[in-house]
Order: structure tokens, then sequence, then C-alpha cells
């Protein structure tokens, strides 16, 4: 990741990249340092790193989570497990007041 316009370099771009100097354009931050390891090889260290967690992961990790699907599921009658026809953009203007402000996410 660029520390100057935040240009995002995957990790695998540093050993093949020519200059440490950004690649944006209007940019010329350095992007990574030298760095030599104990077995006296070189290793290219960036300035600034994005770390990123996948998200079906993360959903993966919610979900496994003892009671948490019905926890999401508290919304659903006992016979709302069927999706309902939809309605027509007449009968939701109809239905639906535009001044009255939106409240939570079950509103929209």
């Amino acid at each position: 990741l660029c520390p100057s316009c935040w240009k995002m370099y995957h990790p695998s771009e540093l050993p093949s990249m020519q200059s440490a100097i950004c690649m944006a354009m209007d940019c010329s931050a350095i992007i990574f340092r030298l760095k030599r390891t104990r077995s006296a090889s070189i290793k290219r260290v960036p300035f600034k790193v994005m770390p990123v967690a996948s998200l079906k992961m993360a959903l993966a990790r919610l979900l496994m989570r003892p009671g948490k699907w019905n926890e999401l599921q508290h919304w659903q009658g006992e016979e709302d497990y069927d999706p309902g026809p939809p309605i027509t953009c007449h009968e939701w203007h109809t239905t639906t007041d535009r001044n009255a402000p939106l409240n939570d996410i079950y509103d929209g």
C-alpha cells in the first residue's frame, strides 16, 4: 500500500518491482525498504500494509457461533419461509409515507 496515494500492491508484486517508488501517476512515495535477513538474503518490506480478511470466511465464522443462525432469523414469523409476492411500485407508493423517516433496516 502506498503511504501517499494509497495505491494497493499485492505482496507478490514486490519482488518483481523495478523500483521502490510508487508506480501511480504524480506519486513518488517509497513503497518498501530493503532488509537483510539472518541468512544474508535481501527482503523487501512494505512501509504500509492493509490487512484484509476474507468476507466469505468471516461470515462462515459468524454463522458457526452457537445460536447465531436462529438469532438472525428472529424477524421471521411461522409462515414467513417462502418469499412473498412482490408489490408493484404503485402499491409501495400508496402504502408508504414519503416524509416518514426510516428507523431501521426493516423500514426499507
